[in-house]
């Protein structure tokens, strides 16, 4: 788990992810990649061809929960695409909580939805 954490540490702050950098006050762990399609020698036959470009990461952002977010881009050809908008979810976020519109509590960061509420039955 260190060797994971260390690596993709490293994605964003010497790797494909480092425009993260530019995103104040939030620590994140992240990896981007492409996903093949079909056989790179279709790659000039047309954007349909291109690799779809990805992101995985975890972050947190003050005393918020940490959040996962994965986004595909398809036929993007690079993950740079992909990074692209994860940097601009997270200025997003940041701006949401920031401005106090946006406050999670543990239950609603579930992704199981459930609550410490008893499940009532008919």
């Amino acid at each position: 788990m260190k060797f994971l954490k260390k690596s993709m540490k490293k994605v964003v702050t010497i790797g494909t992810g480092k425009r993260l950098n530019r995103v104040k006050d939030v620590k994140f762990y992240a990896k981007t990649s492409t996903a093949q399609t079909s056989s790179t020698s279709k790659r000039r036959l047309g954007t349909q061809y291109l690799e779809h470009g990805w992101f995985a990461g975890s972050f947190t952002y003050k005393n918020e929960q940490p959040l996962t977010v994965v986004i595909l881009v398809e036929n993007a050809g690079t993950a740079q695409v992909a990074t692209t908008v994860a940097r601009n979810l997270l200025n997003g976020y940041r701006s949401l909580v920031d401005s106090g519109a946006l406050r999670l509590t543990h239950a609603e960061s579930d992704v199981r939805g459930s609550t410490d509420a008893p499940i009532e039955t008919t």
